[in-house]
């Protein structure tokens, strides 16, 4: 690798950025002290390319009734009332979403943030959700149900709209990238071991790229994280 020094790069920065343009790595030293790195920016993927990759790798499941979701989004709409949605980072450009579950069960019952969730979901070309986040959902609903804060036609409901949305996201599969990736997560953040398997499978599903991928949360302590990871997060209240 090609070094200058801080002057040499001052002093012919445009020639530095030709070579670099060109496919070299040029390190910058300071009195023969590594400072910085210039080399080639990587592009980052289309969301299409990115999904393709993760489903040659095993790593996510493409949905199994890709038109279920717009079901859910036509009763969504009339659920809640209209919130606004406010970000915890940069959004970018991003336009694919990992949604956790703390975003998905308003999809599913009557929530103050359901009609922002569902106005976000319009937006949304293809939700992706970790493996988990089913459970988690029948877990949220049936708490409603024991507690008596849903009818037993409402949980039905609710249950039979969780089946149409799990079967048309696309699912990131549990394996031994995202348990290590979780056991990292819960050494760096305050999370809880659910929680960081949602923000592990959001970082499979980035491939590296985590700003190229919008976050959707309502657990403030997930959003903080999610954000330091680097992901965009949208926090819809």
């Amino acid at each position: 690798m090609k070094s200058a020094t801080i002057t040499e790069a001052k002093n012919g920065l445009s020639a530095l950025i030709d070579r670099v343009r060109a496919g070299e790595s040029i390190v910058i030293t300071d009195r023969g002290i590594p400072v910085a790195v210039l080399e080639p920016a990587t592009r980052l993927m289309e969301p299409g390319e990115r999904l393709a990759k993760l489903e040659r790798g095993g790593l996510i499941r493409r949905p199994r009734n890709p038109n279920g979701m717009l079901k859910l989004l036509e009763t969504a709409k009339e659920r809640g009332k209209p919130a606004e949605c406010r970000s915890a980072g940069a959004r970018g450009e991003s336009v694919v979403m990992f949604w956790d579950t703390s975003a998905i069960v308003p999809m599913l019952t009557v929530e103050t943030t359901s009609h922002a969730i569902a106005s976000l979901l319009a937006t949304d070309p293809g939700v992706i959700a970790w493996w988990g986040t089913p459970v988690e959902c029948v877990s949220a609903l049936a708490r409603l149900e024991r507690q008596a804060l849903v009818t037993r036609e409402e949980s039905a409901a609710a249950f039979a709209r969780l089946e149409a949305a799990s079967s048309s996201w696309q699912e990131i599969e549990p394996g031994e990238r995202v348990r290590q990736i979780a056991m990292r997560l819960v050494r760096t953040h305050p999370l809880r071991g659910a929680d960081a398997f949602q923000l592990a499978a959001a970082i499979v599903a980035a491939d590296g790229e985590p700003r190229s991928l919008t976050f959707v949360t309502l657990d403030p302590r997930l959003a903080l994280a999610a954000s330091r990871e680097g992901f965009p997060v949208l926090e819809p209240n």
